[in-house]
């Protein structure tokens, strides 16, 4: 298993961040005088991944002026209506049936965590990957629940605090995206366009699809949501 291809998704209007992401959508705030996207992108690119696709929305019109070595743009003229689960199904007729790294445009993370996370997914025969940071989570945070022997049980916001292992960081590798697609296909089509990602990921698993949880192993990363988020990450990230 060789991962050559990448979807990021960055189509929302990241309204916690208001006024910042007024005029300038959450991807593109710099850090190192570089936009958070390019970032991600040029990690990705070095860890040997040659097609990078950005699913936007928000502001779509500007993505393609700020940003170099992405193959493709996909807008999601949906963005408004949906959550991240939709935009990344509005790239299904782009993604090849070869393995596929996924991430979310509004995260900051080293380097070793991407590179790691591909070694692991590509020497498992499972379907899905999720990287997880377990530490103590908080009420904000994708949560990941585990049984005992460490198997995947869950990924939602609603796990209690105390059932959670850790964090789900906003980056999964796929073995057979068509696999996993219909999965998202069947959960859009029941009528609930606001689910998250891990809504699906859940429901994948619970149908006996192998899905593993790779650690991050303490390894620094951050989630951009709010103001604080940003000023951290440049503490984090500052060169």
């Amino acid at each position: 298993m060789k991962m050559k291809q990448a979807i990021i998704v960055a189509a929302g209007k990241s309204s916690r961040l208001y006024p910042r992401t007024l005029d300038c959508p959450k991807g593109l705030l710099e850090i190192n005088g570089k936009p958070i996207l390019q970032t991600s992108i040029d990690q990705i690119k070095k860890c040997g991944i040659e097609k990078v696709s950005i699913v936007t929305g928000y502001m779509h019109d500007v993505f393609p002026k700020r940003l170099k070595s992405v193959d493709r743009f996909i807008v999601n003229p949906f963005y408004g209506q949906c959550n991240n689960l939709g935009s990344l199904w509005i790239a299904k007729p782009y993604v090849l049936e070869e393995p596929l790294l996924y991430l979310h445009g509004d995260i900051v993370y080293d380097i070793n965590i991407l590179k790691q996370s591909i070694e692991k997914m590509e020497n498992s025969d499972a379907e899905l990957g999720l990287v997880v940071d377990f530490k103590k989570s908080d009420d904000e945070a994708m949560k990941v629940e585990i049984d005992p022997n460490g198997k995947f049980i869950s990924s939602s916001k609603q796990i209690p605090l105390d059932r959670a292992a850790g964090e789900w960081i906003g980056i999964a590798l796929f073995r057979r995206p068509s696999h996993i697609f219909k999965q998202f296909e069947e959960d859009l089509l029941a009528g609930d366009l606001q689910n998250y990602d891990t809504y699906s990921f859940t429901n994948f698993s619970n149908k006996n699809n192998e899905v593993i949880c790779i650690s991050t192993e303490q390894k620094n990363w951050i989630e951009i949501d709010f103001e604080s988020d940003f000023i951290q990450a440049k503490k984090l990230f500052s060169k």
